[in-house]
């Protein structure tokens, strides 16, 4: 094996950047779980939410298979230790639940215009099992 000073710099940051927050891998693993990872998505879609003019809201889009899903979430909840659970309606009003594991998390926050301003923002909650 040849040492190499500058992957190893790279790893050491990177463990750095892991620990900025005052937390060890060891945490991070254990919170890694589904129920874990759905509170703090709520707090970021909320966080996200309140950031928007009145005349705006949050939309998640999901992109699987080369497709764009359109999904406002209403509800986020968790299934077993590694299952989310997302229940929400597409651009239609049609009831979506999606579930998905926690290693395959791929989606962006975006906004679109609320259909009346003067109605407030969807409440986004949290499900337990």
């Amino acid at each position: 094996m040849i040492y190499d000073p500058t992957i190893q710099n790279e790893q050491n940051h990177r463990l750095l950047e892991i620990s900025a927050n005052n937390q060890s891998i060891a945490e991070l693993l254990y919170n890694s779980n589904a129920e874990t990872i759905a509170q703090y998505l709520i707090k970021e879609i909320l966080e996200y939410q309140q950031s928007l003019p009145n005349t705006e809201d949050v939309i998640m889009v999901l992109v699987q298979f080369n497709q764009q899903i359109i999904l406002r979430v209403e509800q986020i909840g968790f299934d077993g230790y590694n299952l989310l659970v997302f229940h929400g309606t597409d651009n239609t009003g049609k009831p979506l639940r999606l579930i998905q594991h926690i290693s395959q998390l791929n989606f962006w926050l975006q906004t679109e215009p609320k259909p009346d301003p003067e109605v407030p923002k969807r409440q986004i909650g949290f499900v337990s099992p």
